[in-house]
């Protein structure tokens, strides 16, 4: 005989609810006994929609196969909170018994086909179900009422993504541990090995993760408060921007890395009031954040270290950042005791205490030694009512502040050492007087203010001598003295300005810069604006300093409206002219050569060659070169202009010498090129 028509027992079965599951299953088996006694190779049953603690299904459909097979439909399954779609069983061998179900040998379709076996007992509310979706890897579910207990076994971690809320969900990794869930209660003790993670837009990964998590969550009220302990052992993180990883060393062991932790989740936010980081290469931090559970933003945060070592926080610094300021060979020493405090709002509390502490930066040739500080920066805008602002408030007043540098070297130009006291007021930080001894002058620096946002100073530098300014920083060799006085210098929005003029003495002569303006100084792309007066530069000083060839006499120089983009002159007015008065001019036979080769192919052809044979200087009156910069393209000018070009040297006296340019446009790349050349001595003036 063929199968049956479903067996409708909508009236019956299906209209008793779960309190009386143990007299539905004995109406369907009244209903299935006789056909399945009288032949009937299968039998279709249809359930409306059935729920018990923390499941529900929209419909059942349960098919009995001749010979103890069966297949059950589940359509619309929600368990725990997820909807997990229609699911099929299929069971090759199926039993029920005084109202128990059990499917052996059994397989779930869905996405994929996992075997698996159950055994389910309505009547007293329980269930257990294994599962395994591929050879090696084992589910267990146990339920008991509203108790749901899972037992992992090298679970892939992505197949448990579903079950976690956020934007970071696991995409690789096995897991192997218990999950309890509870109607007030979660417990939880897993392991990961080789787990991975990564978000759309890749500012968050992980890979080959290794460690374990133990999680106990207890329901109060409309809120759960929570404990947990997490030993991470071995992978790598990139959390933009930090990177840290990790090579497995001392993992399962105290030197692994453990964070501990307490607090409480409600309205989707967690909050942490309460954890410990022990850091091995670091020491420990303890602090506390609240964030969103699907977001991730951070509200407010509290995080502070003691003897913090500063090689191991250096080792946490992003790679990337490091090799883009030229800093992958930086070294930091000593310890640091260290308090940060805040919100989304902005900083609230910095506290900053070193003893002892180096930085060492070959590439950019900065070393710091003796390094020792103490502060406490608490910015004047603290949000009212928070614990940062609290601290604030009881601490009318100010602060102290101390800061010493046993020495400090720029390349081979050693600086200090360096003191300064001072005190921080409405979160403002105040230095009267620092003062650095620097070579054989001083650097004495006055009214320094810094706060979150800006800062200013002023200050002056006694004279100090150019050779050995030069010489400590790899330059080329300069004479004379350098001194100056610096006015008023200030910091806000990302723009540094100086208000005033800059004044300093360089090569006998008053130097003078002005309209100084700096902006993004900390970014990528900064753009610097000056105005550039020379009075009365001593030539034979300047032109002796990069062995161009003797000149004597004096010269101005003016850059007016000097725009540089991240430090290379994108538009300027510059001019080099003869300065006025009465003085020796006397120009010798190669700073001829060198400045016919700044002035291009054919500069040279208004040169009395007669004369280069017999004389080794020659007297002039004016000496001149100019270069307006626009769109890459210097417009070249010199003293005066001449007939088809512009004079570069004007003759005077006995023997004269007179050079003459014609090229009026050159790129500006082409002109640092001669420039360089004439330094390096490789210049080849064409003489006509």
């Amino acid at each position: 005989m063929g199968a049956i028509d479903p067996i409708p027992v909508s009236g019956l079965c299906s209209q008793l609810t779960w309190r009386h599951m143990a007299l539905r299953a004995a109406l369907c088996l009244c209903a299935i006994t006789g056909p399945v006694v009288a032949g009937v190779q299968s039998v279709q049953l249809e359930l409306d929609a059935m729920s018990g603690p923390g499941w529900s299904v929209r419909k059942v459909q349960l098919a009995l196969r001749q010979g103890g097979a069966a297949r059950l439909g589940l359509k619309s399954l929600v368990a725990q909170g997820r909807d997990w779609g229609d699911v099929v069983i299929e069971c090759r061998r199926f039993t029920m018994d005084r109202g128990v179900f059990d499917c052996a040998e059994g397989m779930l379709q869905g996405a994929e086909r996992w075997p698996l076996s159950f055994r389910a007992d309505p009547g007293r509310k329980t269930l257990q179900l294994q599962v395994a979706p591929v050879p090696g890897e084992d589910w267990r579910v146990d339920v008991a009422g509203t108790d749901w207990r899972f037992t992992f076994s090298n679970v892939a971690a992505a197949r448990l993504a579903p079950l976690l809320s956020g934007a970071v969900k696991p995409s690789a990794g096995q897991v192997t541990g218990t999950l309890r869930i509870g109607a007030d209660r979660v417990d939880a003790d897993l392991m990961l090995a080789g787990g991975a993670f990564a978000d759309a837009a890749g500012l968050r990964a992980g890979e080959n993760l290794q460690g374990r998590l133990a999680l106990q969550a207890a329901r109060s009220g409309a809120a759960w408060a929570w404990q947990s302990s997490l030993h991470w052992d071995k992978g790598a993180v990139f959390w933009e921007p930090w990177y840290v990883t990790l090579d497995g060393t001392g993992a399962g062991t105290d030197a692994a890395r453990r964070l501990d932790a307490s607090g409480s989740l409600a309205d989707s936010r967690v909050r942490v009031q309460q954890a410990t980081l022990d850091w091995p290469q670091v020491g420990r931090l303890a602090g506390s954040i609240d964030f969103g559970r699907e977001a991730f933003d951070v509200g407010r945060y509290a995080v502070s270290g003691k003897a913090l070592k500063l090689a191991g926080l250096r080792a946490l610094l992003p790679q990337v950042w490091l090799d883009e300021h030229r800093l992958a060979d930086l070294t930091l020493t000593g310890a640091a005791d260290w308090a940060i405090a805040g919100s989304a709002q902005g900083l609230e509390q910095f506290t900053l205490s070193l003893a002892g502490a180096g930085l060492h930066a070959p590439t950019r040739g900065v070393e710091v030694e003796n390094l020792e500080t103490r502060f406490d920066y608490r910015p004047g805008n603290s949000q009212p009512g928070s614990q940062a602002g609290s601290q604030a408030g009881s601490n009318a007043g100010s602060q102290p502040f101390h800061l010493a540098v046993g020495a400090l070297r720029v390349r081979d130009l050693a600086i200090g050492p360096i003191r300064a006291e001072g005190e921080i007021r409405d979160g403002r930080l105040f230095i009267p007087n620092l003062v650095a001894p620097l070579l054989d002058g001083v650097l004495a620096l006055a009214g320094i203010e810094v706060d979150q946002e800006s800062f200013q100073l002023q200050g002056a530098l006694t004279p100090v001598s150019m050779p050995k300014l030069t010489e400590a920083l790899g330059w080329h060799p300069l004479g004379g003295v350098l001194s100056f006085v610096l006015p008023r210098v200030h910091y806000a929005k990302s723009t540094v300005a100086v208000d005033g003029a800059l004044l300093f003495k360089l090569f006998d002569g008053d130097a003078q810069v002005d309209g100084i303006r700096l902006d993004n100084p900390f970014g990528r792309t900064p753009r610097f604006n000056a105005n550039l007066h020379l009075k009365r530069m001593n030539l034979e000083a300047m032109t002796g300093a990069v062995k161009f060839g003797a000149i004597s006499g004096f010269v101005d120089v003016d850059v007016d409206g000097l725009v540089m983009e991240r430090w290379q002159p994108v538009s300027m007015d510059a001019r080099v002219l003869t300065s006025e008065g009465s003085f020796a001019k006397r120009i010798s036979q190669r700073a001829v050569q060198n400045i016919s080769s700044l002035g291009g192919a054919g500069a040279g052809a208004a040169i009395q060659r007669s004369f280069l044979g017999f004389f080794e200087t020659f007297g002039y009156d004016k000496i001149g070169l100019s270069c307006k910069l626009r769109n890459g393209i210097c417009e070249m000018g010199g003293a005066e202009n001449a007939a088809g070009g512009f004079t570069l040297i004007k003759g005077g006296g006995l023997p004269a010498v007179n050079v003459v340019g014609y090229n009026r446009f050159v790129g500006w790349q082409e002109l640092l090129d001669r420039i360089q050349a004439v330094i390096d001595g490789n210049s080849r003036p064409v003489f006509q």
